[in-house]
């Protein structure tokens, strides 16, 4: 048997098997192999993949967020227009006030009566809140005329008042002006409330 010049026989080579491994890494599925390393074609498509959810996300979040947003404001500004142009139910029962019942003004109800003539046993009238009310031609006849309160604002033209308590009894810093109007009875004014007139 020849030696090869006095050296052991050579082995032929012999074959190592592939290690194949997947790790989940952070989202990504990285493949590696002892053979042809890590596969970085398949790590960028995930990246650009990932990347591109994340992004119709985001799309969508903004989409969505905008149409909720446009809409409540949408909303507000309806209600709002719709509370300015629309009287309340109050403002409208003044405005047919005929005098037969007390009549009350509040909030920030603006009305305006005309014609009326009342005769009552209670306070004529009522004003409170942001009340602006008018008072065209009116006669009034009751233990109070007029009772005004917080910033409500009371313009009287023209008619009478007669009273046997208070013709006009002012408080807070409610406001009454009257304007050629014939008044039969003491006013009263307490507070930064004003009572100008007639």
């Amino acid at each position: 048997m020849a030696t090869n010049n006095g050296l052991p026989p050579q082995q032929p080579p012999q074959h190592q098997p592939e290690v194949r491994a997947r790790i989940h890494v952070g989202g990504f599925t990285v493949n590696a192999s002892s053979k042809n390393g890590v596969d970085t074609n398949k790590l960028a498509n995930q990246a650009i993949a990932k990347a591109k959810s994340a992004l119709i996300w985001w799309v969508m979040g903004g989409l969505i967020t905008m149409a909720v947003v446009g809409g409540t404001i949408w909303y507000i500004k309806h209600s709002v227009k719709k509370a300015l142009s629309e009287p309340s139910k109050s403002a409208v029962a003044a405005a047919a006030w005929d005098g037969k019942s007390p009549l009350s003004c509040t909030g920030s109800d603006e009305v305006t009566v005309k014609g009326v003539t009342a005769k009552l046993t209670a306070p004529a009238i009522t004003a409170s809140g942001g009340c602006k009310l008018t008072l065209v031609d009116v006669n009034l006849t009751a233990p109070t005329g007029i009772e005004a309160s917080g910033n409500a604002v009371v313009t009287v033209q023209g008619g009478s008042i007669t009273a046997t308590s208070f013709a006009v009894k002012a408080l807070g810093g409610a406001k009454v002006h009257l304007d050629k109007t014939e008044v039969t009875g003491k006013t009263q004014k307490l507070g930064a409330a004003e009572i100008s007139g007639p």
